[in-house]
């Protein structure tokens, strides 16, 4: 559905690929940050700005303890978006 409304937003969307890496323990962070992130994108696919998606796909990858990513999300208004962290 992003592709075909908001190209740039679907491009934010396929980076957020980038939070699945390694194995174990880093593996099953990086994929629930992933999945948090893709709860998100669900529930507000249209009314996602692109630089929020990225900010919190940047805040994911910054925290190893997802920290970043959970005070992010409080920020925009997602608190409730998922299990980051």
């Amino acid at each position: 559905m992003a592709a075909a409304t908001d190209p740039t937003l679907a491009l934010e969307i396929a980076q957020c690929q980038r939070l699945v890496k390694g194995y174990g323990d880093t593996h099953a962070r990086g994929l629930k940050n992933y999945e948090t992130l893709m709860t998100v994108v669900d529930r507000h696919v249209r009314t996602l700005a692109p630089q929020v998606l990225r900010e919190l796909r940047e805040k994911a990858l910054a925290d190893e303890q997802g920290v970043q990513l959970r005070e992010h999300l409080r920020h925009c208004g997602f608190s409730g978006e998922g299990q980051a962290g």
